[in-house]
């Protein structure tokens, strides 16, 4: 069975992740962090699993390789940039999710197989890392009673995660939601997220 999802380019909108849930159990098609790739402004604020409605969200927590490589960052600055970002990302209680690709302008090539060899080799002999599929971290969130969307902000109107009507010309816009996230995380917090 296929449990999981990601959008080709991250490319999703909310009636997307609203009818995954009937297909899929996760989708990890929002990135902790937006930047200029794919589209600006399009990260979660988070590193820990949250529910769209009734999937789970696993966010991609690293920086992409593809976008990293486009704006010339060799693989040893890749290498630091993702050992500093796994360690924050540990101790503030998320979870370490990196997505590659194996073409060869990103990590399709020796060089950053080799730095995607030594980043594994890092978090493997640190010891304070686990190793999990994603179905199973997904499996976790969605048994955890503290993963679950509590309310979304659209303006200065508070709306519940169902009634949430979005039109055409709101893509691209900027709401709140406040989540509860998976124990250890302190508590409620709120995010920005970006229908686009």
């Amino acid at each position: 069975d296929i449990a999981g999802y990601r959008a080709p380019s991250l490319v999703r909108t909310r009636p997307l992740l609203t009818d995954l849930s009937a297909h899929y159990r996760y989708d990890s098609s929002i990135p902790t962090s937006g930047g200029r790739f794919p589209v600006p402004n399009n990260g979660c604020a988070t590193a820990r699993p949250f529910l769209i409605g009734s999937i789970v969200e696993l966010p991609l927590s690293l920086p992409r390789d593809g976008s990293l490589r486009s704006l010339g960052f060799r693989p040893q600055a890749i290498l630091d940039m993702w050992k500093s970002c796994a360690d924050l990302i540990r101790r503030s209680g998320g979870h370490v999710s990196l997505l590659t690709h194996c073409d060869a302008r990103c990590s399709g090539n020796p060089p950053m197989l080799d730095t995607y060899r030594r980043f594994l080799e890092h978090l493997n002999e640190d010891g304070r890392y686990r190793f999990t599929t994603a179905n199973t971290l997904a499996a976790e969130a969605q048994t955890s009673p503290e993963v679950k969307l509590r309310w979304i902000r659209k303006g200065s109107e508070i709306v519940d995660q169902q009634s949430l009507q979005i039109d055409q010309n709101e893509v691209g816009t900027e709401v709140e939601l406040q989540v509860s996230v998976i124990p250890g995380s302190g508590g409620l917090h709120e995010y920005g997220y970006s229908l686009g």
